[in-house]
């Protein structure tokens, strides 16, 4: 039986929807947006400006694969640093929020829906 060629292996995959992404899909995670899936892991990403912190990548395996998304240096110090690699977790923007005078914040919520929270409080805030 002759093997398929590499281009004929890729559309067979593709009209299959077998095709899995190998690395993630930057998406922009805006205003509305909720990401829900196994967190893989977060990756920093160094500023190239001095006056800006480093910011973290987070990595979630989604039902429509890999993707990768930015949220906010509050997260990041708070929330983001507690997240365990494999549970899964629904992230939720819920837009800006009064922060200071004249300044706002990202209001992002995030939900353990399968795995372990050990040494984490969960208060049931919605």
């Amino acid at each position: 039986m002759k093997q398929k060629s590499y281009a004929e292996l890729y559309s067979a995959k593709k009209e299959a929807g077998a095709l899995k992404r190998i690395a993630p899909k930057l998406i922009k995670f805006e205003e509305g947006i909720t990401v829900v899936g196994r967190y893989v892991h977060r990756e920093i990403v160094e500023s190239k400006n001095e006056n800006i912190p480093d910011s973290y990548r987070y990595v979630v395996d989604t039902d429509e694969g890999l993707v990768s998304f930015f949220t906010s240096n509050a997260f990041d110090k708070s929330q983001g640093a507690i997240l365990r690699e494999g549970n899964v977790y629904a992230f939720e923007n819920r837009g800006k929020i009064p922060w200071k005078e004249n300044q706002t914040m990202w209001d992002i919520a995030c939900f353990l829906l399968e795995g372990t929270a050990e040494g984490v409080s969960t208060n049931g805030d919605e």
